[in-house]
């Protein structure tokens, strides 16, 4: 794939998710973590623990 046909790629998808009704986005173990979203199993602060 070259530099270019990688940014129409990129460019088609911007496109499709600026034209849909819903998006969702599944990523993996960790993301939420980071941006300081509790997860479930941390000690201390996971969300099992205060339920």
């Amino acid at each position: 794939m070259t530099a270019s046909s990688s940014r129409a790629s990129i460019q088609h998808s911007a496109d499709l998710i600026l034209q849909a009704h819903h998006v969702i986005v599944l990523t993996g173990a960790g993301v939420s973590t980071a941006s300081g979203i509790p997860d479930f199993r941390s000690q201390g602060s996971g969300l099992w623990e205060q339920v």
